[in-house]
């Protein structure tokens, strides 16, 4: 074997050279008379089957167990000779061509760049204290205190209105035909929170007790069951009742109630409702603006770092795929069709990115100085999670992951989660 391996930058290395044929022809060998003695195959003793017989049988698939071998060899020879560097992902084979009897290799390694972070946490941007309203506090309490109340029938006649408990009758209709899943009786809707699709429930305030109404209306392109998404549909509707939910008091009674404690006060229950509403308020702020604030300032801020080629091509790719999914089947094809036109889609989304693969490597960098890393349990409550939302089990959804090599990504998803918290709240703390 003879190999020729450099370092391009500080991302990047190459190899090249040539894997001898007798090489390959060794471990061809090796794994005849492994074959040889374990297999077994009818009209011969195991252990003394001829290594024609095996090598007739299993050709195909010697020859690669042996050429893969041999791969690996060229791929070690070729790290150990620019001192081991700490990889992303699998080295990549460019071309594996056999000339004669040995095969030419060139290889493309993508290195983990060491980054220079100097004071990262001078770019993270001073997070604003949050503050719960007494609007926010009193609404908040109300709706704890009135989850486990009891809806009622109002005595006196008036109109639906919103915040109120609707009893209907309804059954739907798409294209004059009731569909499974469409119809009930005596159900229970809370004006306001929204459990319907878009329409219905504004359509049903200001109906009296006993009025009866037809409303035409039509499901979200983007409505779970794809069976029912964008169709119109016409719902016979009953109003049988208006209910409301009666406040308990505010005391302390109900704070002991509502904290499962003997020894609190109303104060209390006010103290804890509104930690929680700024942590809430606080969550969206990370999730929604600082975060995303983050990562862009990180991407700018090193944009000039070495990136692993292949990673990036990665990236490109996957943004591409992104992109197309989006578009119709003619705009599909014009690209599938037009290799220059794909070709120019790409050089368009490499500087985004660029950035992304930036802002990873950063935030790996910056994981690694802050002592962060991905536990067993987050792993397990992500997949819980994701399980839930999907209706699937856990264990599947692992699988699924793990026969698509999903695992690196939602590990290090859940890591630069960790590492903008960390930052943020440090920030916040400072």
């Amino acid at each position: 074997m003879h190999i020729e391996s450099k370092k391009i930058d500080n991302a990047n290395a190459q190899a090249s050279g040539v894997i001898f044929a007798k090489d390959i022809k060794a471990k061809e060998n090796k794994i005849i008379q492994y074959l040889s003695k374990t297999q077994n195959i009818a009209g011969f003793r195991k252990g003394k089957i001829p290594a024609a017989v095996i090598k007739s049988r299993f050709k195909d698939s010697i020859t690669k167990g042996a050429t893969d071998e041999a791969l690996q060899d060229f791929f070690k020879a070729s790290l150990e000779q620019i001192d081991n560097p700490e990889l992303l992902g699998e080295p990549l084979v460019k071309k594996m061509q056999a000339k004669e009897y040995d095969y030419e290799v060139e290889i493309q390694i993508a290195i983990k760049p060491e980054i220079d972070l100097g004071d990262y946490q001078a770019l993270v941007p001073k997070p604003q204290e949050q503050t719960a309203s007494s609007e926010e506090l009193t609404g908040r309490i109300e709706e704890f205190a009135l989850m486990g109340v009891k809806p009622e029938e109002i005595s006196e006649t008036r109109a639906l209105q919103d915040g109120d408990i609707a009893k209907i009758d309804f059954k739907g209709f798409i294209e004059g035909e009731a569909f499974e899943g469409g119809s009930a009786e005596d159900y229970q809707l809370h004006i306001g929170k929204k459990q319907f699709i878009d329409g219905f429930e504004e359509a049903l305030i200001g109906m009296q007790q006993d009025e009866s109404k037809s409303i035409d209306l039509s499901f979200p392109e983007n409505y779970q069951s794809k069976d029912l998404a964008g169709k119109p549909v016409n719902f016979k509707v009953k109003l049988k009742a208006i209910m409301v939910k009666k406040l308990p008091e505010m005391n302390d009674e109900l704070a002991q109630k509502l904290l499962r404690k003997d020894d609190v006060s109303f104060s209390d229950l006010e103290q804890e409702i509104s930690t929680l509403i700024k942590n809430e308020k606080q969550a969206k702020l990370f999730n929604e603006q600082l975060k995303p604030e983050l990562i862009e300032i990180f991407s700018k801020h090193f944009i000039g770092i070495d990136l692993p080629q292949t990673i990036l091509d990665q990236e490109i790719h996957n943004m591409l795929n992104e992109k197309l999914r989006q578009e119709d089947e003619a705009t599909i094809k014009s690209y599938q069709e037009d290799e220059q036109k794909l070709e120019q889609l790409k050089t368009e989304l490499k500087p985004e990115a660029s950035e992304r693969v930036v802002a990873t490597l950063v935030i790996d960098a910056i994981a690694k100085q802050e002592k962060l890393e991905v536990n067993q349990e987050e792993l397990a409550m992500y997949f819980q999670n994701e399980a839930m939302q999907a209706g699937m089990d856990p264990k599947q959804l692992i699988d699924l992951y793990k026969k698509n090599n999903l695992f690196p990504a939602v590990q290090m998803q859940i890591l630069q989660d960790k590492v903008l918290n960390k930052l943020l709240h440090d920030k916040l703390a400072s």
